[in-house]
């Protein structure tokens, strides 16, 4: 890239490619964020076929240990109950 002005054209230069190298590093960040996606949404599908196997009163007692732990319900439990309800 020239600038207008030949005394800008380094700065021309290093903006250029300073630009490139953001825009390389979001494109890098949103296929990280793709490939988190796909895992989480396997992670869950398989939480869920499993809390599918359960019980109602398993899924309920599980939940409780789970507050106990982390004082919030578990989101796995939480959708599988709703779905009973």
């Amino acid at each position: 890239m020239e600038a207008v002005n030949p005394k800008y054209t380094k700065k021309i230069q290093d903006l250029y490619r300073l630009e490139r190298q953001y825009e390389n590093l979001l494109d890098e960040h949103q296929e990280i964020r793709e490939d988190q996606e796909i895992e989480e949404e396997e992670l869950l599908s398989d939480c869920i076929k499993l809390a599918e196997e359960l019980p109602k009163r398993e899924c309920l007692n599980f939940d409780n240990q789970y507050i106990k732990i982390h004082s919030c319900p578990s989101t796995v439990v939480c959708w599988h109950l709703d779905r009973w309800e």
